[in-house]
Protein backbone atom coordinates (compact mmCIF):
# COMPACT_ATOMS: atom_id res chain seq x y z
CA UNK A 1 0.00 0.00 0.00
CA UNK A 2 3.27 2.38 1.40
CA UNK A 3 4.56 1.87 -2.60
CA UNK A 4 1.22 2.44 -4.16
CA UNK A 5 0.76 5.76 -2.54
CA UNK A 6 4.13 6.67 -3.54
CA UNK A 7 3.73 5.54 -7.01
CA UNK A 8 0.61 8.34 -6.89
CA UNK A 9 2.71 10.79 -5.13
CA UNK A 10 5.08 10.71 -7.79
CA UNK A 11 2.32 10.17 -10.53
CA UNK A 12 0.54 13.46 -9.58
CA UNK A 13 3.59 15.96 -9.48
CA UNK A 14 4.98 14.31 -12.67
CA UNK A 15 1.11 15.54 -13.82
CA UNK A 16 1.40 18.65 -11.96
CA UNK A 17 4.80 19.68 -13.51
CA UNK A 18 3.98 18.83 -17.12
CA UNK A 19 0.67 21.07 -16.78
CA UNK A 20 2.81 23.90 -15.84
CA UNK A 21 5.61 23.27 -18.39
CA UNK A 22 2.85 23.20 -20.84
CA UNK A 23 2.25 27.34 -19.84
CA UNK A 24 5.25 28.25 -20.34
CA UNK A 25 6.62 29.11 -23.46
CA UNK A 26 8.99 27.20 -25.30
CA UNK A 27 12.89 27.80 -27.03
CA UNK A 28 13.42 28.00 -30.58
CA UNK A 29 13.36 26.32 -33.11
CA UNK A 30 9.71 27.08 -31.56
CA UNK A 31 7.23 30.10 -32.58
CA UNK A 32 6.02 32.07 -30.00
CA UNK A 33 3.90 35.56 -29.71
CA UNK A 34 4.69 38.13 -27.24
CA UNK A 35 2.88 41.76 -26.36
CA UNK A 36 3.82 44.41 -24.64
CA UNK A 37 5.48 47.79 -25.44
CA UNK A 38 8.69 48.55 -26.85
CA UNK A 39 11.45 50.94 -25.00
CA UNK A 40 14.78 51.48 -26.29
CA UNK A 41 17.48 51.58 -24.21
CA UNK A 42 21.38 52.45 -23.51
CA UNK A 43 23.89 50.15 -22.06
CA UNK A 44 27.50 50.11 -21.83
CA UNK A 45 29.22 48.44 -24.00
CA UNK A 46 33.08 47.38 -24.98
CA UNK A 47 35.85 47.77 -23.88
CA UNK A 48 34.95 47.92 -20.36
CA UNK A 49 30.77 48.05 -20.07
CA UNK A 50 30.39 50.64 -18.10
CA UNK A 51 33.41 50.34 -15.46
CA UNK A 52 34.84 53.14 -18.15
CA UNK A 53 31.94 55.03 -19.00
CA UNK A 54 33.93 58.14 -20.66
CA UNK A 55 35.66 55.31 -23.31
CA UNK A 56 32.74 52.81 -23.59
CA UNK A 57 30.65 51.91 -26.60
CA UNK A 58 26.90 52.94 -26.13
CA UNK A 59 25.01 50.07 -26.97
CA UNK A 60 21.59 51.38 -27.96
CA UNK A 61 18.70 47.85 -28.20
CA UNK A 62 15.42 47.71 -28.23
CA UNK A 63 13.48 45.74 -25.38
CA UNK A 64 9.44 44.51 -25.28
CA UNK A 65 8.44 45.74 -22.02
CA UNK A 66 5.96 42.57 -21.72
CA UNK A 67 2.19 42.79 -21.22
CA UNK A 68 2.31 39.78 -18.54
CA UNK A 69 5.58 38.07 -17.02
CA UNK A 70 5.90 34.82 -18.57
CA UNK A 71 8.21 31.94 -18.19
CA UNK A 72 10.13 29.39 -20.03
CA UNK A 73 10.80 25.87 -20.05
CA UNK A 74 14.10 24.81 -20.37
CA UNK A 75 15.57 22.90 -23.84
CA UNK A 76 16.47 19.76 -23.87
CA UNK A 77 18.61 20.09 -27.15
CA UNK A 78 20.63 23.39 -25.89
CA UNK A 79 21.51 23.87 -22.22
CA UNK A 80 22.08 27.61 -22.53
CA UNK A 81 18.31 27.44 -22.97
CA UNK A 82 17.60 26.98 -19.25
CA UNK A 83 14.20 28.09 -17.48
CA UNK A 84 13.00 31.12 -16.49
CA UNK A 85 10.14 32.28 -14.70
CA UNK A 86 8.34 36.12 -14.28
CA UNK A 87 10.10 37.74 -16.83
CA UNK A 88 9.07 40.76 -17.70
CA UNK A 89 11.91 42.19 -20.63
CA UNK A 90 12.80 40.47 -23.93
CA UNK A 91 15.18 42.28 -26.36
CA UNK A 92 14.48 42.60 -29.85
CA UNK A 93 16.88 40.55 -32.14
CA UNK A 94 15.77 42.47 -35.58
CA UNK A 95 17.70 41.28 -38.97
CA UNK A 96 17.29 44.03 -41.58
CA UNK A 97 15.32 47.27 -41.40
CA UNK A 98 13.88 48.00 -38.48
CA UNK A 99 10.32 49.31 -38.08
CA UNK A 100 9.62 52.73 -36.35
CA UNK A 101 8.22 50.76 -33.05
CA UNK A 102 9.86 52.89 -30.04
CA UNK A 103 7.12 53.19 -27.61
CA UNK A 104 4.59 51.42 -29.53
CA UNK A 105 2.31 48.39 -28.39
CA UNK A 106 3.27 45.57 -30.06
CA UNK A 107 2.57 41.94 -31.17
CA UNK A 108 5.77 40.15 -32.04
CA UNK A 109 5.81 36.29 -33.19
CA UNK A 110 9.69 34.71 -33.49
CA UNK A 111 11.76 32.40 -31.37
CA UNK A 112 13.05 32.77 -28.42
CA UNK A 113 17.08 32.23 -27.22
CA UNK A 114 18.66 32.88 -24.26
CA UNK A 115 21.47 35.21 -23.30
CA UNK A 116 24.86 34.34 -23.76
CA UNK A 117 27.09 36.98 -24.63
CA UNK A 118 27.58 40.31 -22.78
CA UNK A 119 25.43 42.18 -25.23
CA UNK A 120 22.42 40.48 -24.53
CA UNK A 121 20.55 42.51 -21.27
CA UNK A 122 17.99 40.56 -20.90
CA UNK A 123 17.34 36.56 -19.91
CA UNK A 124 15.67 36.21 -23.02
CA UNK A 125 15.90 37.50 -26.62
CA UNK A 126 13.44 36.84 -29.37
CA UNK A 127 14.94 36.23 -32.82
CA UNK A 128 11.93 38.72 -34.50
CA UNK A 129 10.21 36.75 -37.61
CA UNK A 130 7.12 39.04 -37.19
CA UNK A 131 5.96 42.48 -36.14
CA UNK A 132 2.02 43.75 -35.72
CA UNK A 133 1.46 46.97 -33.87
CA UNK A 134 -1.59 47.19 -31.88
CA UNK A 135 -3.70 49.42 -30.20
CA UNK A 136 -3.84 47.87 -26.38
Amino acid sequence: MKKQCAIFIVSICAALNSIASAECLSYEPNSVVLKGKVIEKTFYGPPNYGESPKTDAKEKQLILSLSENVCIAASSFNKTNIAESNVNEVTLVILGEVPNIKNKRIKVSGSVFHAHTGHHRTPLLIAVASVDVVSK
